[in-house]
């Protein structure tokens, strides 16, 4: 009887044991974009780029990097750009009933809503300015500005 009690005992660890050893460590891109390097290296030569989400196998760690498998290749992947957990959704205070939402840009007067409603006045947000504690015109002027697609693509290429 005693030796019975001993195989209940002993047959959940191993199972535990075997499901560990068996277990992918799994990694999820958590970047818009993840970069795939040769080496453990940002010198090193891009491998593949992967999208935000995207599940890696996870083969070995060395510092800040990752070895990974993905789609049979491998590579190295900066611990910056991954995470145990998939991404969590993105949710934009825009979604829904937001007025004319299409290509804008917030205006000054949002920008004038958002101090009012932190308790700024316009007089207050005046004197906090000539003060340079904070520049509500600059940062008015700066939220006017528009980018577009090409001038995006660009600044992330010669981020490159």
């Amino acid at each position: 009887m005693r030796r019975s009690q001993w195989h209940w005992l002993i047959l959940p660890l191993g199972l535990v044991l075997a499901s560990a050893a068996s277990g992918e460590d799994l990694l999820f891109v958590q970047s818009e974009q993840g970069e795939v390097y040769a080496e453990a290296s940002l010198d090193a030569e891009v491998v593949r780029r992967v999208p935000r989400g995207t599940e890696l196998e996870q083969l070995a760690s060395e510092g800040v990097w990752y070895r990974v498998r993905h789609d049979g290749e491998e590579g190295w992947v900066s611990r910056l750009v991954v995470a145990t957990q998939p991404p969590m959704e993105r949710d934009s205070i825009l979604d829904g009933e937001a007025p004319d939402i299409d290509d804008s840009r917030r205006r000054s007067s949002e920008v004038a809503s958002a101090a009012a409603a932190r308790g700024l006045t316009p007089e207050q947000r005046e004197r906090l300015s000539d003060r340079d504690m904070a520049d509500y015109r600059a940062l008015a002027e700066l939220e006017e500005q528009a980018v577009d697609e090409d001038e995006l693509r660009a600044f992330r290429e010669a981020l490159r």
